[in-house]
């Protein structure tokens, strides 16, 4: 079935942010479902929940374009973009776990879209 749109909105093909975080995959003639494919390649890596610095900063970045795509547009994602960008959000469960709980203030205080993607530290600790 196709989705509303066959193309993502040009809004969101052109940001700067698409373009740097998709990075050799980017391509300005890309359909949902190839912009969907990269997004995810771009923002998760080959273990789940395990992120590389410059992963954290393509989602980042990715979210922050989606944000100001809608709001230019009225919202509204083809749905075939929809879900390859909710998978990979998902897989940052952990992430945003920590940035919205009661923990540990630095997430907060690094969460700001004017500051780059950060690397907490800390040895990840499994109950």
């Amino acid at each position: 079935m196709a989705g509303l749109y066959e193309f993502p909105p040009q809004e969101l093909l052109q940001d700067k942010r698409v373009h740097e975080a998709l990075g050799g995959n980017y391509k300005a003639s890309l359909s949902c479902s190839e912009l969907g494919t990269a997004l995810r390649k771009s923002t998760v890596g080959p273990t789940a929940g395990q992120h590389s610095l410059p992963q954290a900063q393509a989602m980042k970045d990715v979210l922050m374009a989606v944000e100001d795509s809608l709001e230019t547009t009225g919202g509204g994602l083809d749905p075939i973009l929809r879900m390859p960008l909710a998978e990979s959000l998902a897989d940052y469960a952990a992430d945003t776990d920590a940035i919205l709980g009661i923990g540990d203030a630095e997430y907060v205080s690094n969460s700001s879209c004017s500051k780059p993607a950060w690397e907490d530290d800390t040895p990840d600790v499994v109950p």
